[in-house]
């Protein structure tokens, strides 16, 4: 699980840089909102010990995501 989210993360920087090129240069990112809404919808709709643990495995994921964006970023 850790693995294939930090591979995502790597994936997305590759993304972004492709995408920024095309773009002229500019940055195009997602706003930290979108992140938090995502790690936190779980506890709007589920109910019970559910809820808690895929909040939980959302916020690992994302975790696992960014230190993979970052070890990509580093690399370079």
């Amino acid at each position: 699980y850790w693995r294939q989210h930090v591979n995502y993360g790597r994936g997305a920087l590759r993304f972004h840089r492709l995408r920024a090129k095309a773009a002229g240069g500019g940055k195009i990112g997602t706003p930290l909102s979108f992140y938090g809404s995502l790690v936190f919808y779980p506890l709007t709709r589920d109910t019970g010990m559910r809820r808690v643990s895929l909040t939980a495995l959302l916020a690992l994921a994302q975790i696992a995501t960014a230190a993979g964006y970052w070890r990509e970023g580093r690399r370079r």
